[in-house]
């Protein structure tokens, strides 16, 4: 690979990390230095979707200092990037459990360094870990359906299950590490049905929320030509010819969607009434979750975990 190229890659290679990713380190509840988020990303920059398990991840110091945009040949990069990753395995969360106990969690859970090769060898949460691999997957299956000419339902809801739910499934289980088989049963399940109800009203959301609110243009997901619960569900339902020649150029791969596009997918989720449709699928998620809530003691955890079943119902951003 020529310098030019090499650059270019790590160019892209900066962008997909930290756009991609960083959302995920601002949201949680702990706060990471710059550095730190620097060393997560990358480490989640290595996950490739065909990973099975994630065993151990190998930080190369000079590949690391050129995606971070630093200078390698710093000797004291080598010190600053050793204290980071040992801060960054210090650093640890709190989590209180149902029997009064608290369970200590953190990002990382061995790091083996050699000076001499250059090379870092880190262990991620295995929690954590898992979650990242069915994350991975999950983005690739969707990025794929962009350009996919038949999408089942089925195939769908099983992305959906690799990405929204995959990671309400990792935090349920951080909370739930000690408890019985049973329980943790109940809330991956719990989570699995909230994330899917959460991904289906965001679907909708695409079409009917407050453009101010919502934050993204009304439509986008048509201009980014996603394979979404309404449009998935409507190729099934229509039976107009024309919107079914419409639908079908839609998946072709060399149309490219205009403003009136998503007046026409409007229009046709208006003749089937997709509004009541998506309600009523995403209820009975909705419903599946709450049967499994039924397993937890009650108590005001419980209770907040029923208030978020609310909250999907009631969205509107």
């Amino acid at each position: 690979m020529s310098e030019k190229d090499e650059r270019r890659e790590l160019q892209k290679f900066r962008n997909y990390t930290v756009i991609k990713a960083n959302d995920m380190i601002q949201k949680s509840r702990f706060t990471l230095t710059e550095q730190e988020q620097k060393i997560v990303l990358y480490l989640i920059s290595k996950i490739k979707p065909e990973d099975i398990e994630l065993k151990e991840q190998v930080l190369n110091v000079v590949e690391f200092c050129k995606v971070c945009g630093l200078d390698y040949e710093n000797g004291k990069n080598y010190q600053n990037i050793k204290q980071t990753l040992q801060n960054l395995r210090d650093k640890s969360i709190w989590i209180m459990l149902e029997n009064g106990s608290e369970l200590l969690f953190s990002w990382v859970e061995w790091v083996n360094i050699s000076e001499r090769s250059g090379r870092i060898k880190i262990k991620l949460s295995n929690i954590l870990a898992t979650a990242l691999i069915e994350v991975c997957e999950g983005q690739e299956r969707d990025t794929n359906f962009n350009t996919a000419k038949s999408v089942a339902m089925n195939e769908y809801l099983q992305m959906i299950k690799l990405k929204t739910s995959a990671l309400l499934c990792c935090s349920v289980k951080l909370g739930a590490t000690t408890a019985n088989e049973n329980l943790i049963f109940a809330l991956s399940n719990y989570a699995a049905n909230l994330g899917i109800a959460f991904q289906i009203q965001d679907d909708m959301l695409d079409f009917n929320a407050n453009n101010i609110k919502f934050g993204k243009k009304i439509g986008q997901d048509i201009f980014e030509k996603k394979k979404s619960f309404p449009i998935i569900k409507a190729r099934e339902l229509v039976t107009d010819q024309s919107d079914i020649d419409f639908i079908n150029r839609y998946y072709n791969c060399n149309f490219t969607p205009i403003d009136a596009d998503v007046n026409n997918f409007i229009e046709i989720f208006n003749k089937i009434d997709m509004q009541t449709i998506a309600e009523n699928t995403i209820i009975s998620y909705i419903e599946n979750a709450k049967q499994c809530l039924s397993e937890l003691p009650e108590n005001n955890y419980s209770k907040m975990l029923d208030w978020f079943l609310f909250y999907i119902l009631k969205r509107e951003y």
